[in-house]
């Protein structure tokens, strides 16, 4: 009984896809503030993305971004509600292992501070990132210190990896249990994970010097043109997983 399924699952590793579900902050480490390199690791982070056939990575992020890879797609975002709006389009559009949405937020601790808990969330968003996963949504953000973050944002964190720079173009990642950080300081607890790297040309593809704008407090999303464009440019109708999805929706449309 048992080895049916190990026999079917091994099958079905090799069309795999991403995991969904994570949400992963980049701060600083204790020692270090400006410049340890924590956007510099959220962009390295999706420069290592793995690349798989028939799959799209759209990217919702509020900073400029350019990567050249084809699996890629940027969207530019300039509120939460966009953020559901795109979510909720892609979700009654495509079926779910076509794409993967990462939502990548530069300084948080802005949008989501510690000190205003009582507006930093909408019923609506906050339902979206405690269910990302039935969203093929995975969360990066990045923010000067830990705790200056929303609470409730950080007890969904899964991980935290604190950054600093050793010299030159050599930086280094502490990866900590979120939960951990809650009850200890870093200089406690020993970090799960530890990763060096070095910064080479292919990873300046941000500005580091460009200001920071922060989220507007609108209800109405603004992603109605960028949602039609990336409805041509996302390049998976042909896959056959799309064409099953179609035609089950199209069923169930005449069946009512």
């Amino acid at each position: 009984m048992i080895f049916k399924y190990i026999i079917r699952d091994l099958k079905n590793l090799r069309h795999k896809k991403p995991n969904t579900g994570i949400i992963l902050g980049f701060c600083s480490s204790k020692y270090s503030c400006f410049g340890s390199g924590k956007t510099l690791s959220m962009v390295k982070y999706l420069y290592d993305l793995k690349e798989y056939p028939n799959h799209k990575y759209i990217i919702l992020t509020n900073i400029d971004i350019e990567i050249n890879r084809c699996d890629f797609s940027f969207r530019h975002i300039d509120a939460f509600s966009d953020i559901c709006y795109y979510l909720d389009f892609m979700k009654k559009t495509y079926p779910p292992d076509v794409y993967t949405i990462y939502i990548c937020l530069d300084e948080l601790a802005c949008l989501m501070n510690s000190r205003d808990f009582q507006t930093n969330f909408t019923k609506d968003f906050l339902a979206k990132l405690v269910t990302c996963r039935h969203y093929r949504c995975n969360l990066i953000y990045t923010a000067q210190r830990f705790d200056m973050i929303d609470k409730t944002f950080r007890n969904l964190s899964l991980s935290t990896a604190l950054c600093s720079k050793i010299f030159w173009r050599f930086y280094r990642q502490y990866y900590y249990y979120s939960c951990d950080l809650e009850r200890a300081d870093d200089s406690v607890i020993k970090p799960y994970c530890k990763r060096f790297y070095f910064l080479s040309d292919k990873l300046c593809c941000y500005d580091t010097l460009a200001s920071f704008k922060n989220f507007e407090r609108r209800q109405s999303a603004g992603l109605v043109e960028d949602v039609q464009i990336e409805n041509s440019s996302l390049s998976v109708s042909k896959s056959r997983s799309t064409r099953r999805y179609r035609k089950a929706k199209s069923k169930n449309i005449s069946a009512v």
